[in-house]
């Protein structure tokens, strides 16, 4: 595999030095995160209120692109939230968000959250 999408999680632990994590992604070329992950990383560094918090949320971003959400997220957004109530098998929200990018973009998302399992047709790897 060439490229991937990392969760909230994964950076976050790629930031930490986590060995799992490292692994989880060491096979990939590319990696990306979701706009709504970018805005997860900055909420957490504003919560902070820490400018060598932030710092460290920026240096982590170089060289991750930033997938964005459009017309077509929201259409997948919906599909799965609805299928995934009518299962009664909910997800957080931002999650299903992050799951409709890795969707569109056809890649797989790099995670330890295991509800992104429940998600139809999402590649996820859990580590």
């Amino acid at each position: 595999m060439i490229d991937c999408a990392l969760d909230t999680c994964t950076l976050i632990d790629l930031m930490k030095g986590r060995k799992d994590a490292e692994k989880a992604v060491s096979s990939f070329v590319h990696v990306s995160i979701s706009h709504v992950v970018l805005g997860e990383l900055l909420i957490g560094g504003h919560k902070a209120a820490n400018l060598r918090e932030m710092d460290k949320i920026l240096e982590a971003l170089k060289g991750i692109s930033i997938l964005n959400g459009n017309a077509l997220t929201a259409a997948i957004y919906a599909e799965l939230r609805f299928a995934l109530e009518q299962q009664g098998n909910r997800i957080p929200e931002n999650d299903l968000w992050i799951a409709a990018v890795s969707l569109q973009a056809n890649i797989p998302l790099v995670t330890r959250d295991e509800h992104f399992l429940r998600v139809p047709q999402l590649k996820a790897l859990i580590y």
